[in-house]
Parts: C-alpha cells; structure tokens; sequence
C-alpha cells in the first residue's frame, strides 16, 4: 500500500479485495480521520496492526481476513467506540483477546479464528451487549467459558473449534433463543451439554454439539 495515499485526509472507506497487496499498513494513514470503513481482504500484506490507527474515531468497519498479519491486536483499538464488525481472521496473530475492547457497545461481529492467539476469553465481554457472533475457531485459546457471556441474548454465532477451553459449559446458555450455529468441538470441555442446548440441537440443527474431545 502506498504511503502517498495519506494525502487522501477526507477518505471515508478503503477496500481492496484480493489485489495480491504485499508489504505492511502504512502508520502513515493515521491521517484518515474519517475513516468509517477499511478492508483489505485476501491479500499477502505482513507486519503488525498499527495501533496508530487508533485516531479513527468513526471506525465501525475493519476487516481484514486472510493476509499474514503478525504481532498483537493494539489495546488502543478499544478507541473504536462505534466499532461494529471486526474482522482479522487467518492470520498470524498472537496475544490474547484485549480486554479493553468491552467498551464496543455496538460490536456484533467479533472473528479471529485461524490466528495463534491464546489467553481466555475475558468475562468483561458480557458488556457488549450486541454481540451477535463470536469466532474463535482454531487458535490457542483456554481457560473457562465466562458464565457472565450468557448475557448475549441475540447471539446466533458461537463458534470456539480447536482450541484447548476447559471446564462445563454455562448452563445460563440455555437461556439463548437465537443461537444457529454453536460449535465447541475440539476443546477440553467435561461434563454434558447445558439442558437448553442440548434442546437447541434438536431445533435449529445446530453443527458441532457434543463432540469436545476429553
């Protein structure tokens, strides 16, 4: 990506799909005050996410699937209080989940999956009230399953495949009516299936139920 496009101050959204972009994000495009959305899709981009580009304030959109992203997603992106979707999946991020991000009142879509992030799943995400979808699938995440994240009363999407969680399932995720897709499968959990989830594969066919590994 060109530095000059920084001369672009009142650019609102950036998207480039599978153009073979290589190199690293420019720290220079900080200057997109007004950036709103910004997506760079299957392309071969590296280094780390500038936490630079934690000045755009009216970001609700960042989306960058499949690219060979390396290094920490930047705490300063929890200055994206209108943030909606996130999405940085397959790449090779490392860290854990910023705790900080429980600010995103607004945030519906959450995706990391295929990345190399551990850590837990930090229970403070019961304030994103919104939360619609949550993929985690194939990093390195473990501990618990916050009870607390049972909040999420319109989640339909909770996907945690291949990672190494433990301990039972939050038996308040039975109070979910929205849930249509819900896959745990190749962790660590024990015990059975929350009673109202086990319902739910019943009803919605959900994918992935009852297949933990021990």
């Amino acid at each position: 990506l060109p530095k000059q496009y920084s001369v672009l101050d009142r650019l609102q959204e950036f998207w480039a799909f599978r153009l073979e972009l290589t190199g690293t994000l420019p720290a220079e495009y900080s200057v997109w005050s007004l950036m709103s959305y910004f997506a760079t899709n299957r392309n071969q981009q590296t280094g780390t996410l500038p936490p630079q580009y934690s000045v755009w304030k009216f970001l609700d959109h960042f989306i960058m699937i499949e690219n060979q992203l390396t290094g920490q997603v930047p705490n300063e992106y929890s200055e994206w209080v209108d943030m909606f979707s996130l999405s940085i999946a397959k790449n090779k991020l490392t860290g854990t989940l910023p705790v900080q991000f429980s600010v995103w009142e607004n945030v519906e879509t959450y995706r990391m999956y295929e990345n190399s992030m551990t850590g837990t799943l930090p229970p403070q995400y019961s304030a994103i009230a919104n939360m619609q979808e949550l993929s985690l699938p194939e990093n390195i995440f473990s501990g618990t399953v916050p009870a607390e994240l049972s909040v999420w009363k319109f989640c339909t999407d909770f996907l945690l495949t291949d990672n190494s969680f433990s301990g039972t399932l939050p038996v308040e995720f039975s109070e979910w009516k929205s849930t249509e897709t819900f896959w745990v499968q190749q962790n660590r959990f024990s015990g059975p299936l929350p009673v109202g989830v086990q319902r739910m594969e019943r009803s919605y066919d959900i994918c992935g139920l009852g297949k933990s590994s021990e």
